[in-house]
C-alpha cells in the first residue's frame, strides 16, 4: 500500500468532530500485528459519494501511476511487475479539481476528513500511542480486467481466451527503511473500500492478501499465518505500517479505495538533530498545519457562498 509522495494534511481538532459512524471492536488487533477490520464502517450513501468523488477525479485526470520504493521522490520509481495501479492525493491533487467535481462531493470528502480525525483520537486512546496531526491520505484505484485477442488455437471446439487482471501490488510493507529518514513515519495504515459491498473475490479478483505473523518476537521465526479480505464498499481495515506485509492480488474488475497512513513522530530522528534542529522542524511542520487549516477553512466557506 506504499504510495508516492503527498503532502500531509492537519486532522479537524477532535472537540468539532462527529462520533465515528461504527463502533470498532477489535481495535487492540493492531498492537498484536493483525488486522483490525470492520465491516459497513461507514453507511452505504457516505461510500457512494465518495466513490461518485474518486471516480470524477479520475476522470479529469487527478491521478498518478503509483511507483514503489519509498516516500521521497529521490528513491521512488516505476515498477510495473511489482505494482500497477493509481493514486491521488485528497490535500494536494484532488484540491486543484475542487470546481470541476462539484460540491456535493466536496461534502462527502469533508465528512470523510472529520471521521479520519475522530478515528485517529480513538486510535490514540486505545492504543495508548501518540499519532501526528498530519496524516496522509489518497485514493486508490486498480484497473479492471485487460482481454487479449482470441488465440487461434482451440481446444474442444471453443476459442481459448487469455485473460490477466489489471492491477496488482506485490507483498511489501508500508513503512520501509526509506521512512525512517523522514521527521514523520507511518505508524497505522488505514483502509476504506469505496467497491460494490457485494463484491465477489472470484470473479473480481482484487483481495487483499495479509501475512500475519504467528511469532512477533524478532527471534528468526518467520512462520506466517495468510489472511484474505474481500474489498467490500464501506469496510474499514486498519494494520501496524511495519508489521503486516501484504499484498493485492489482480484485479478483474475496477477496484476503489480511500488509502492513508496516520503519522508518528521519527523519535530516532528527533534524537540526532540538535536543539535548534528541533525547534526549526516543530515550527515547519506547524506552518504547514496551519496552511493546510487555511485551505480547508476556505473550501468551507466557498460552499457556504454557493449556498447563499
Amino acid at each position: 500500500m506504499m504510495a508516492s509522495p503527498s503532502s500531509s494534511h492537519s486532522l479537524p481538532p477532535s472537540s468539532s468532530l462527529p462520533s465515528l459512524p461504527r463502533h470498532i471492536d477489535t481495535i487492540s488487533n493492531i498492537k498484536k500485528g493483525h488486522l483490525c477490520i470492520t465491516s459497513n464502517f461507514i453507511p452505504s450513501s457516505l461510500t457512494k459519494s465518495l466513490l461518485t468523488d474518486a471516480i470524477e477525479l479520475y476522470k479529469h485526470g487527478a491521478y498518478i501511476t503509483g511507483k514503489v520504493g519509498g516516500r521521497s521522490e529521490s528513491n521512488e520509481i516505476l515498477n510495473n511487475e511489482k505494482r500497477k495501479c493509481d493514486i491521488c492525493g485528497l490535500f494536494d491533487d484532488a484540491m486543484k479539481y475542487d470546481e470541476q467535481v462539484g460540491e456535493k462531493n466536496l461534502e462527502g470528502r469533508e465528512t470523510l476528513f472529520d471521521i479520519m480525525g475522530e478515528l485517529r483520537e480513538m486510535l490514540q486512546d486505545e492504543l495508548n500511542i501518540e499519532l501526528s496531526e498530519s496524516m496522509e491520505l489518497q485514493y486508490l484505484h486498480y484497473p479492471g480486467i485487460i482481454q487479449r485477442p482470441s488465440t487461434q488455437k482451440q481446444k474442444q471446439g471453443r476459442e481459448m481466451k487469455q485473460q490477466r487482471g489489471g492491477g496488482f501490488y506485490k507483498r511489501h510493507y508500508d513503512h520501509t527503511a526509506d521512512d525512517d529518514n523522514n521527521e514523520l513515519i507511518r505508524k497505522i495504515s488505514v483502509l476504506l473500500y469505496l467497491n460494490d459491498d457485494k463484491w465477489d473475490a472470484k470473479k473480481d479478483g482484487g483481495i487483499l492478501r495479509a501475512y500475519i505473523k504467528k511469532n512477533q518476537q524478532n527471534n528468526g521465526n518467520n512462520d506466517v499465518e495468510v489472511q484474505d479480505v474481500i474489498p467490500a464498499g464501506g469496510k474499514l481495515v486498519l494494520f501496524d505500517s511495519a508489521s503486516v506485509e501484504h499484498e493485492v492480488l489482480p484485479t478483474y474488475k475496477e477496484r476503489w479505495a480511500v488509502v492513508g497512513w496516520f503519522m508518528q513522530e521519527n523519535k530516532s530522528k528527533s534524537n540526532n538533530n540538535s536543539k535548534v534542529g528541533k525547534t526549526k522542524t516543530k515550527k515547519r511542520l506547524q506552518h504547514s498545519s496551519n496552511v493546510d487549516e487555511q485551505s480547508s477553512s476556505k473550501r468551507r466557506r466557498k460552499k457556504k457562498r454557493r449556498r447563499r
